[in-house]
């Protein structure tokens, strides 16, 4: 906000000095340029938090299939074995 508020007396300046219309409209244009990217910057960081959490590396997601399918076979594996351990119990 303070380079909004330079702004303003340094265009007075600059008119006081009577510039050519060429160079007015260049420094206008890397005003106008600079605000935007600022502006733009705000928004990317207010916005980053909400962005997707997935991850985009191919090798991450298989990586994580490799994971899901290990914990349903160590899930399957030890039902299989309470299972086992259940039917003794009621045969005895």
């Amino acid at each position: 906000m303070e380079s909004m508020q330079e702004l303003i007396p340094f265009a007075k300046e600059m008119l006081r000095q009577k510039p050519g219309r060429g160079l007015l409209k260049i420094y206008l244009l890397g005003s106008v340029l600079a605000v935007l990217g600022t502006a733009i910057g705000l928004v990317q960081t207010v916005c980053r938090p909400f962005t997707s959490g997935e991850p985009a590396d191919p090798e991450m997601l298989l990586m994580l299939a490799r994971v899901r399918n290990e914990t349903q076979t160590v899930t399957q594996s030890s039902l299989g074995v309470l299972y086992l351990i259940w039917d003794q119990e009621i045969a005895n």
